[in-house]
């Protein structure tokens, strides 16, 4: 194999190299909505889009994202210690 040739080579594998390595650009969904539905569906779509970027073992239940974001979200807008919102979500009855 010539000199020439094995410079093309490495040359290609540092650009596949490279490549491979940069960051790809964040195709992230936006967190957009107008009412407490599209708030939840908006939150399920960026919990799934996370997953996606994730293995199958370290994948996190949308559903428990989507209902932690409503947990925190009423927790601030009532401006409540998490206690206190917990034993709210979860009491019998409620």
């Amino acid at each position: 194999m010539s000199i020439r040739a094995i410079w093309v080579l490495v040359i290609a594998a540092s650009l596949m190299i490279i490549m491979s390595s940069a960051p790809a650009q964040s195709q992230a969904p936006k967190i957009v909505y107008d009412d407490n539905d599209s708030f939840v569906v908006a939150v399920k779509e960026c919990a799934k889009y996370h997953n996606s970027l994730l293995d199958n073992a370290d994948h996190i239940p949308v559903e428990i994202v989507a209902a932690m974001a409503v947990l925190e979200t009423v927790m601030v807008l009532a401006d409540l210690p998490m206690k206190q919102i917990t034993c709210l979500a979860f009491a019998p009855g409620t």
